[in-house]
């Protein structure tokens, strides 16, 4: 794996995707860019539309940034549920000379759902709207990334650890992909 690569993060609220980007970002001293945290410290509780296209700017201009002073970039805090948005963000990655990667969390719903009333009653996230019905609304409109978007899928009830994750990471840099 290269270091002007953009880790994309697929995936239901409560697939873990926000553990793993923690666990990579800490691990491989990669940049660690959260939608949720950005609007959070711009905006406080505000999670409306404007308030998600600015911190979405405020992404795009830190991994352009980052991938121009060669360092990559993990992205979190958004589900990429739809194909046109993981297609935005990987133009935008290899507009800017990285190297695009999509990991989709694969998870049960019930698994997602029992996770996010879990880390909603300990306040441990910084998204106002994140319930278990958010979950059902990130599973209706869900498009699973297909085999043209080369994702690597993970078990989200039992995702590898950092070691072997990025051990298959730099496997697909080897390849090429």
């Amino acid at each position: 794996m290269n270091d002007n690569c953009v880790i994309g993060l697929c995936g239901l609220p409560g697939a873990g995707k926000s553990h793993l980007a923690r666990q990579l970002a800490e691990h491989a001293g990669w940049l660690l860019l959260d939608r949720d945290r950005i609007r959070a410290e711009l905006f406080g509780a505000r999670s409306d539309s404007a308030a998600t296209r600015a911190a979405e700017q405020a992404m795009a201009t830190c991994m352009v940034e980052s991938l121009y002073a060669g360092r990559a970039v993990i992205l979190d805090g958004m589900t990429l549920a739809r194909g046109v948005d993981r297609r935005h963000w990987a133009r935008a990655a290899q507009a800017a000379g990285g190297q695009w990667v999509l990991l989709y969390l694969d998870c049960p719903l019930a698994l997602a759902r029992e996770r996010v009333a879990a880390d909603r009653d300990r306040g441990g996230h910084p998204a106002p709207d994140r319930d278990p019905a958010l979950v059902e609304r990130v599973a209706a409109r869900l498009e699973t990334p297909g085999p043209e978007e080369s994702p690597l899928v993970l078990d989200g009830g039992d995702p590898p650890g950092v070691e072997e994750l990025l051990g298959r990471l730099r496997a697909l840099g080897e390849m090429g992909t």
